[in-house]
């Protein structure tokens, strides 16, 4: 699978199943704004490879590049505010949903 891996034109990994639950962030402080900090992806079980990848994304960022910008921000706010378990934040987010109890 290696080899189909550094030909793209083999084919393109897709993870399956990519959402919060599957980035797991350091347990450490969150640098300053401006600096990295590595995440890894983890359950990949659901992992496909097809050939569709690359020009799905690459399309999204041609057409709508706006959208990953905003999404890129979107994801930073959400993972911010989780690690400072900032809960009146995400009780006011669009995501507040989530959060209400069930009565």
């Amino acid at each position: 699978m290696t080899a189909g891996l550094k030909d793209s034109s083999k084919g393109q990994v897709i993870h399956g199943d990519f959402r919060t639950g599957n980035i797991l962030v350091p347990n450490a402080q969150m640098p300053q704004h401006g600096r990295n900090v590595t995440l890894l992806v983890v359950d990949w079980e659901m992992m496909q490879l097809i050939p569709a990848g690359l020009w799905m994304l690459e399309a999204m960022v041609r057409h709508y590049p706006e959208c990953l910008e905003k999404s890129a921000a979107i994801g930073n706010e959400i993972i911010v505010h989780a690690w400072h378990k900032d809960c009146a934040w995400f009780e006011k987010s669009d995501l507040a949903c989530i959060f209400r109890q069930v009565r």
